[in-house]
């Protein structure tokens, strides 16, 4: 029988699960087409856990939130994400412990040749490289989206791809990301451009693999999904038209 905790600020109980990285969904299953083995850490996002683990979600952002789409609106997968986000702020090191034996893992499986990336912030915008030495996983490749504008000023590892997350109110960052030669991801309502503010798109909705697309200031082109689909807010950017396949990332 697991044994169960009590959080220290919601009151809600929390367990040590069995596992903290995600390796089948529908982002990882379109890395998988590419030969890339993705792992994926969910966690409850912007403050739903009584934390805030998205310190720049924007209305809109939270509104729209991925964590609404496909498999995050269900009871059971809110609960997990939920506990595993518990679990983080009541015991960090014990968390981080677990998280680095999973990573010891799938680094080894890398050692032997398979192509494995990893995403710790599939729902959250968290300063991982701060917290654990990702560089000492070198055969794993590291990747997130963030609306952490000082992140990119961070000395990041060399296997850490960083892709600036555009909202309706960073849309200046955004735009500085991009003079700086960063990758910008910004949600489009119906068909892609093939350009926005100046800058070339690429279709980011054929892979998760963010570090596969072409560098030097482009935009990541992403449909609205779930319930940014309704978005009024301008996080979705309501405008453009249909992106030729050969300009789709890599």
């Amino acid at each position: 029988m697991r044994e169960m905790f009590t959080d220290s600020v919601t009151g809600r109980e929390w367990h040590v699960p069995a596992r903290l990285l995600t390796h089948d969904n529908a982002k990882t299953s379109k890395g998988e087409s590419l030969g890339w083995l993705t792992a994926i850490l969910y966690l409850a996002p912007a403050d739903l856990s009584g934390r805030n683990v998205c310190p720049m979600a924007s209305a809109g952002c939270r509104a729209g939130c991925l964590f609404t789409a496909g498999r995050g609106a269900m009871a059971n997968v809110f609960a997990g994400r939920m506990n595993k986000t518990l679990y983080l702020f009541n015991d960090r090191a014990g968390f981080l412990a677990q998280l680095s034996r999973e990573l010891d893992r799938l680094n080894k499986r890398a050692r032997k040749g398979r192509k494995i990336a990893v995403r710790l912030n599939g729902t959250s915008d968290l300063p991982w490289h701060r917290w654990i030495d990702l560089a000492r996983w070198e055969s794993l490749v590291f990747y997130d989206y963030t609306k952490v504008a000082r992140r990119f000023r961070d000395d990041l590892p060399a296997n850490y791809s960083v892709t600036f997350s555009r909202s309706e109110s960073n849309e200046g960052e955004a735009l500085a990301v991009l003079a700086r030669g960063g990758n910008v991801a910004a949600v489009f309502a119906g068909d892609l451009p093939e350009t926005w503010q100046g800058y070339p798109l690429v279709q980011g909705d054929a892979h998760d693999l963010r570090f596969l697309d072409p560098r030097g200031g482009h935009v990541v082109g992403l449909t609205a999904k779930g319930s940014a689909k309704k978005d009024e807010s301008g996080f979705v950017i309501r405008h453009g038209r249909t992106l030729p396949v050969l300009q789709m990332a890599a």
